[in-house]
């Protein structure tokens, strides 16, 4: 098995590397205009937050989306640091002011150059100042300064563009499975498992420093709730509303920034069943598709990045029978596995003006993740093997 695959493997022990975003069902009532005005390919209204009713759904895959007003462009490659160590696959980065990509790995943050030559490493594993356990997210604020989350230590570090270190903020978690900065810069929407005066589960709240401002959200999938079908992608766009997405049903709630409930979005199904658990068992739990990621453009605009399941994934594998009984997998002898031969990935994005996806395409780069705005990464390896990481740009040209 490459190291590329093994670094994929790591990752899905943190978060078993899958995800889903996006559900609705159908709309009743003051929103039946709106669904048969979509049909007929009329826009129901610009204003689309203006539906306040916490039962409405949309679907969203009803139309045939144009797939060539989607590009991607590769900026850069960022590679190992003289050789000394490797870098390992992301899920989180930024781009600073000054054009430098911070990139978050196990234990500490890698710096690059906007030409991708390696800076310099902020941190080291562990639970001291200055150091890491998980760091991501990463956003860049307005004035230039760098936030990091640490989910593992449960903490905020602040760094300024001069890469000093400014503050060090306990946060209410131990441990979060996602988490996106607000727009104010000040406040977080979190996906964590913790307890707070409104409510205590994985469900969705709005943190500030070491507070829970409120929670709101509960899981909503179909069947026995558990806390690994409880986790969910979040987003928030420039006026505070959050978007949950689950990770292995396109499905996405989005509510007010007072928590209140607004409407649901349903796409196209993701898995004919849900997963049962983090752990794969070929004969009872195979590999899922799943949602990687969510972003707001341009206020009306919804990014949904997922990875799916090739159909013949199997014959590049071959069962392992565990001493717990699991049939786990591995990779046939004589068969390099990547990311790339078991997945293909597809952004879609959704109209929310007009309630459709408008744009669909398929990639053969599995990409991690959004790292803000339109920039996402690719973990990959170079012609010798090397693992690297890539940093795309993404542009839409919508009629």
């Amino acid at each position: 098995m490459s190291s590329r695959l093994a670094s994929s493997l790591r990752l899905w022990s943190h978060r078993f590397s899958w995800l889903a975003v996006v559900v609705l069902a159908g709309c009743e009532g003051s929103d039946r205009g709106a669904r048969d005005a979509t049909m007929r390919g009329e826009r129901p209204s610009a204003l689309w937050h203006a539906v306040v009713d916490s039962s409405a759904v949309w679907r969203v895959d009803d139309a045939s989306p144009c797939s060539d007003c989607i590009a991607f462009s590769k900026l850069v490659v960022l590679r190992d640091s003289m050789g000394l160590e490797y870098v390992e696959g992301a899920r989180a980065g930024a781009q600073d002011s000054a054009g430098r990509y911070w990139i978050g790995q196990r234990g500490h943050v890698r710096i690059y150059a906007q030409d991708g030559s390696y800076l310099t490493t902020l941190g080291r594993p562990g639970k001291g100042p200055g150091e890491f356990s998980i760091p991501l997210p990463i956003h860049a604020d307005a004035s230039g300064n760098v936030h990091i989350i640490d989910s593992g230590n449960g903490r905020e570090s602040v760094y300024a563009p001069n890469l000093a270190r400014l503050s060090e903020t306990r946060l209410p978690f131990r441990s979060a499975f996602s988490i996106a900065p607000l727009h104010d810069g000040t406040a977080y929407l979190a996906n964590s498992w913790l307890q707070s005066e409104q409510s205590a589960g994985l469900m969705l709240h709005i943190i500030r420093q070491d507070s829970v401002i409120r929670s709101f959200g509960p899981p909503t999938s179909s069947g026995a709730l558990t806390p690994f079908l409880s986790e969910r992608i979040v987003a928030a766009d420039e006026e505070g509303r959050a978007f949950s997405a689950e990770r292995f049903r396109f499905s996405i709630s989005v509510f007010s920034p007072e928590g209140r409930a607004l409407v649901g979005i349903e796409g196209p199904e993701l898995n004919a069943s849900l997963p049962t658990g983090p752990v794969l068992n070929l004969s009872t739990n195979p590999l899922p598709s799943e949602i990687l990621g969510v972003q707001l453009l341009r206020g009306h605009l919804l990014l949904v990045l997922s990875r799916r399941v090739r159909p013949h994934w199997r014959l590049l594998m071959v069962e392992r029978l565990l001493s717990n009984g699991i049939r786990s997998m591995a990779a046939k002898p004589g068969t390099q596995v990547t990311a790339e031969s078991l997945f293909t990935a597809r952004l879609e994005v959704i109209d929310l003006r007009s309630r459709r996806i408008v744009a669909r395409q398929d990639r053969a780069e599995v990409f991690s993740g959004f790292i803000g705005g339109d920039l996402l990464v690719h973990n990959t390896e170079d012609a010798e093997g090397m693992p690297t990481i890539a940093v795309w740009r993404l542009s839409l040209a919508l009629p």
